[in-house]
């Protein structure tokens, strides 16, 4: 490993540590980016015709998880409204 120590100045550090933040940053957003073009011209593309008619929504909020309870309110919406995410 080429671990070494340095004094380095408190202000160095903050900048140092602001650049690398920074670049994350950017680095996230450019991936947000090419997913949300990506996911835009998939829906351009959409071919209906290529379902079979069973395609059903649920929610991921609905999703069990295992050792929690996930009895969750917002998923009465659901069973109320069948017919609308059918």
């Amino acid at each position: 490993m080429n671990a070494r120590v340095e004094d380095k100045s408190g202000e160095e550090l903050i900048n140092i540590i602001s650049e690398n933040v920074g670049r994350m940053l950017r680095r996230k957003m450019d991936a947000v980016t090419c997913i949300r073009i990506a996911a835009e011209e998939a829906a351009e593309n959409w071919d209906s015709s290529l379902l079979d008619g069973n395609f059903s929504y649920v929610s991921g909020k609905c999703s069990p998880v295992i050792g929690h309870d996930s009895a969750n309110k917002n998923c009465d919406i659901h069973k109320k409204n069948v017919n609308v995410f059918r």
